[in-house]
This record gives C-alpha cells, structure tokens and sequence, in this order.
C-alpha cells in the first residue's frame, strides 16, 4: 500500500505539473532532464511526462484496477490514526474517470 500511494498518487501530480507547466509557457518535455539530479526526478517521470506531452493517452493499464487499490487503501486506513487526504483526493479522481467510461 505505501507503493500504491507513492505511485497511483504520482500519477495526478504529473498531470497537473504538465498542466502547470503548459499554462506557464515551458517546454514540458525538457522537465525530466531539468529534474533529474533533484529529489522531483523519477522514474515515473520519466516514462509518463512524454505521454502525456505527446497526447498518448493510450491506456498502461486499467483506470478500474487503480481505483480498486486506491479503494483497498482508503478501506486499509480507515481504521488506523494515519490519514491518507492526498490519496483519498486521487481516488475521487480516478472514480471520475471510470465514471466517464474511461
């Protein structure tokens, strides 16, 4: 489960990094490498970030199989003391994209 945070969260903060940066007027492609020494360089990001640059929305996997474990996380712990907001946040947004068909 602390994969599934590090990773399907990931996920959401890359879209919207590329949306911030779109908005801003940077070349969005150059981030990995401008990132790569610093603590923001990842793997993920350096497969997804080009993606999502080139419109290739074409799926890696299953919007359904993502929200499954974002909901076994948030079912995980409900009853333990440690909120997981940022999580929960990406699961209402990956349950909007599958409620859309996607």
């Amino acid at each position: 489960m602390v994969n599934q945070i590090l990773v399907l969260t990931n996920y959401c903060v890359i879209a919207e990094a590329v949306k911030l940066g779109e908005a801003s007027g940077v070349d969005v492609s150059k981030i990995p490498q401008a990132l790569s020494t610093g603590h923001a360089g990842s793997n993920q990001l350096n497969a997804l970030l080009p993606r999502i640059v080139e419109r290739n929305f074409e799926p890696m996997g299953r919007a359904k199989q993502v929200l499954k474990d974002l909901d076994k996380l948030h079912d995980l712990t409900k009853g333990l003391e440690a909120p997981t907001p940022i999580p929960d946040q990406a699961r209402t947004l990956f349950g909007l994209l599958c409620s859309r068909g996607h």
